[in-house]
């Protein structure tokens, strides 16, 4: 006797998934090899899942990185959110280019790698942030 699957079968789910990104700090590092004129911006995220990274190379005659609004359109990005839900602010964002996209860019990528980390039984220490802070000409953290 062979059956057929029913369709009054509840499509089945995949659980929510959530970070708590805690904090968002850039670093505006200048470049080191003599003959390139720019500098470097790092961004990193803190959270629940770990830290991430990302980072872009501006150079001297791009235009000019304005950490102060970067700061401020960052801001709305630092609490607990479910995954798709802050994709889709960011991509919002990305469409209304109210937000520099270096900035949309940066987070996006540093966000993806947290996705698919499970989170950690324990906090990680990083001891970087002194040397970061030590090179860096701006630097700003939320």
């Amino acid at each position: 006797m062979s059956s057929c699957p029913s369709n009054d079968t509840p499509s089945i789910q995949s659980p929510k998934l959530f970070i708590t990104v805690q904090q968002i700090e850039v670093y505006k590092i200048a470049a080191l090899a003599v003959e390139v004129k720019g500098y470097r911006i790092c961004l990193r995220l803190k959270s629940n899942r770990g830290l991430a990274w990302s980072e872009i190379f501006v150079e001297e005659q791009e235009q000019p990185v304005k950490l102060e609004e970067w700061k401020q359109a960052l801001k709305p990005f630092v609490g607990r959110f479910e995954f798709s839900e802050l994709t889709k602010q960011l991509a919002q964002a990305n469409e209304l280019q109210t937000i520099d996209q270096r900035t949309i860019y940066l987070y996006t990528n540093a966000l993806h790698q947290l996705k698919f980390m499970p989170e950690p039984k324990k906090q990680w220490v990083v001891n970087d942030e002194d040397v970061l802070k030590k090179r860096a000409i701006a630097y700003f953290s939320i």
